[in-house]
């Protein structure tokens, strides 16, 4: 909430959609955070409140779609072998972490992904209180799903799927109204839970009408749904997708165009996180064209691919245009849109206001960009990072970037917290 009503003027506009304004430009904000003028500073009302010349250009914040945000803590303590190793040495150090480990880990990767660019994150992590306290303290938007994972660490440590899943339900009401923070539930991976358990929770996501979290098709099809006795995901997502929409799945690495097909028949949507998995060793997806501007947006995952930056997550994705074959022909443009919330209103609770528009009745998340930078991203060739755009950040009409530095709160000392909880996980040597 900013307090006071306040007027952004800049040099000009970019909607997600790639449409430009380049005359002097206002932003009006409420003192709820809302959007209630965006047009041209010629045809706009008398000023109300307090003005800011940001100049630039204003285009609304970027999404990531697919997070876990405490896992910065984890840089540089974790070897890259393939994915299941890597998880192993993950989780055990996972372990180890308190709930106020989490809250640090999460407020500095909210600090570093508003410096990117980012107003809103999808999160799926653990100690999920911390994690919506670290939201808020940033002032970040995000969308929490507290959920279940039933590998035998996480049960001894957190109980049974029913257990895990009453804590899930718990962390989600205890989001106050007004907040920044909306949640939804989690399944971490058909890997690992069972179908029973999965069904189970996503029942639970479509009564509270909450989105439903998980990753899928990050391994092959008979790696990863092992025990669920069917040969391919839409198969084993059937039950749930067809009568679903609210799903968040992550990765897709290993989807057939079948597959891709009738994820985009359920309108469910697909967080890819191309540079974590070229990371990991698990390739690019091969996604067909008609999802591409319908179903697939972008996260940067967990693995540690720092800066926190969702158009460098994307951009293996934007170079393989140049390989041959119709699967790689991706267009820039077309990631950078996905990079965008295009308007979803799937990231927002009951009371939220829409995202991902520079309109009037929208949330006041908006981005200030240098344009000859913005310009040149489009072009082939140049690198996709947003830190080497953005100028100043709104999120909920609350100034958290100015200058390209944190202003919500202290990120120096927080990172010092970090530095510290490094030392304490790193082996002894």
């Amino acid at each position: 909430m900013t307090g006071a009503s306040i007027r952004v003027v800049t040099n000009g506009s970019i909607e997600s959609s790639g449409q430009r304004t380049v005359q002097p430009y206002v932003l009006d904000i409420t003192p709820d955070g809302i959007i209630s003028y965006s047009g041209t500073l010629r045809e706009a009302p008398p000023e109300t409140g307090r003005t800011v010349h940001a100049g630039g250009l204003a285009m609304p914040g970027l999404v990531n779609w697919h997070s876990h945000a405490p896992m910065t803590i984890l840089d540089g303590l974790v070897g890259m072998p393939g994915r299941r190793e890597w998880l192993r040495d993950v989780w055990e150090l996972e372990a180890r972490l308190t709930a106020e480990d989490v809250f640090t880990g999460a407020l500095v990767a909210f600090g570093e992904m508003a410096r990117h660019g980012i107003t809103a994150s999808v999160e799926m992590y653990f100690h999920d209180r911390a994690l919506i306290a670290a939201a808020e303290a940033a002032g970040f938007r995000c969308c929490v799903t507290p959920g279940v994972n039933e590998t035998p660490g996480f049960v001894r440590r957190f109980g049974g799927w029913q257990t895990q899943l009453r804590a899930a339900l718990a962390a989600g009401d205890s989001v106050s109204d007004g907040s920044v923070v909306t949640w939804g539930l989690s399944v971490h991976s058909p890997y690992c839970v069972s179908e029973h358990t999965f069904r189970e929770v996503a029942s639970a996501a479509r009564h509270l009408r909450r989105p439903l979290h998980l990753h899928l098709a990050e391994l092959s099809a008979p790696e990863e749904l092992d025990g669920w006795g069917y040969a391919g995901f839409s198969a084993a997502m059937r039950p749930v997708g067809s009568d679903y929409a609210n799903v968040i799945a992550a990765h897709g690495v290993n989807l057939t165009a079948r597959d891709w097909m009738q994820l985009r028949d359920w309108d469910w949507r697909v967080a890819l996180c191309p540079r974590s998995n070229a990371v990991l060793g698990l390739g690019l997806p091969q996604v067909p064209e008609p999802c591409r501007d319908s179903i697939v947006r972008f996260g940067t995952d967990g693995a540690p691919v720092a800066p926190l930056d969702v158009l460098a997550s994307a951009a293996p994705l934007a170079a393989s245009q140049r390989a041959p074959g119709p699967e790689a022909a991706w267009s820039r443009a077309s990631v950078l849109r996905s990079c965008f919330a295009p308007s979803d209103d799937r990231l927002g609770g009951p009371a939220q206001p829409p995202i991902g528009r520079l309109a009037p009745g929208y949330a006041a998340d908006l981005v200030i960009v240098s344009p000859g930078p913005w310009q040149r991203a489009a072009e082939p060739g140049t690198a996709l990072r947003a830190g080497d755009y953005v100028t100043d950040v709104w999120i909920a009409g609350r100034r958290v970037v100015a200058g390209g530095e944190i202003v919500a709160f202290d990120l120096k000392a927080a990172y010092e917290d970090l530095f510290r909880i490094r030392e304490r996980l790193r082996p002894a040597n």
